[in-house]
């Protein structure tokens, strides 16, 4: 069976897309699922800091994009049992962007572009038979980000609750609507309510988003994975949010 690919994906920067991707992977890890990550922002990567991967252990999408010759997939990708010894961590692999590749890449020919990474994508499917595909999709509207979401079957919308990021998403809700994609909307790092209920109020009839991360002060500092920190990730809250998103990507599969 084919995975579920799915693009992680926010309209401007600071939603925490990148950890949310590093932590929805580990709690669909914890209900069964394999899963894949694939770092396709390589203007800033962050899976392999978030996974702890050193940069020696990394090949790089960037390769694949340029059309590298893929002898040995697993050049590419990194199983996390390698970097964490714990059960959820034997069923995540990432495939991580280098941050020491210094050559521009060449997109003016999307389709090249789209072959390239689906012709990775199924030589992944052969070795490895995942459940999940997420693609942590850089902001905006650039080349990547429509690669990505193009390949995809599932668009999770990351924003925060301001004006600029309710902009971009409702364009990007247009977008899926128009083109029947998929679409989960999530309201992140959603601050603490009270005294606010009025301006919630006001923006959830601009969007109502499927599901709320909440801001969570022990990942502002440093960003982690919270079912593999020592204690209680329970206590988290984001814990929550992460929790409900990868159950509903698991009901979609």
């Amino acid at each position: 069976m084919a995975p579920l690919i799915t693009s992680f994906y926010s309209y401007k920067g600071g939603t925490g897309r990148t950890t949310a991707t590093a932590n929805i992977a580990s709690f669909a890890s914890k209900a069964g699922l394999k899963v894949v990550c694939i770092d396709m922002d390589i203007e800033g990567p962050g899976l392999s800091v978030l996974f702890n991967i050193p940069e020696s252990k990394v090949k790089g999408v960037q390769y694949i994009l340029e059309g590298e010759p893929i002898i040995e997939v697993e050049d590419y990708i990194v199983p996390l049992n390698s970097i964490v010894q714990n059960d959820i961590a034997n069923n995540i692999y990432v495939i991580p962007a280098s941050t020491q590749f210094n050559r521009s890449l060449d997109f003016s020919d999307g389709s090249k572009s789209i072959r390239k990474i689906k012709d990775f994508i199924e030589v992944v499917n052969q070795k490895l038979n995942p459940d999940l595909i997420i693609l942590d999709t850089p902001s905006g509207y650039g080349h990547l980000s429509a690669l990505s979401i193009y390949l995809s079957q599932l668009l999770v919308v990351f924003f925060r609750w301001s004006r600029q990021h309710l902009l971009g998403t409702v364009k990007i809700r247009e977008f899926a609507k128009e083109n029947e994609l998929d679409l989960l909307t999530v309201a992140s790092c959603v601050p603490d309510e009270k005294g606010q209920e009025e301006r919630k109020e006001k923006y959830n009839k601009i969007i109502q988003p499927d599901f709320e991360i909440k801001d969570d002060n022990e990942l502002k500092w440093v960003e982690r994975i919270v079912l593999f920190e020592q204690g209680s990730s329970e206590e988290y809250a984001s814990y929550p949010g992460y929790s409900a998103i990868a159950d509903k990507i698991k009901s979609k599969i």
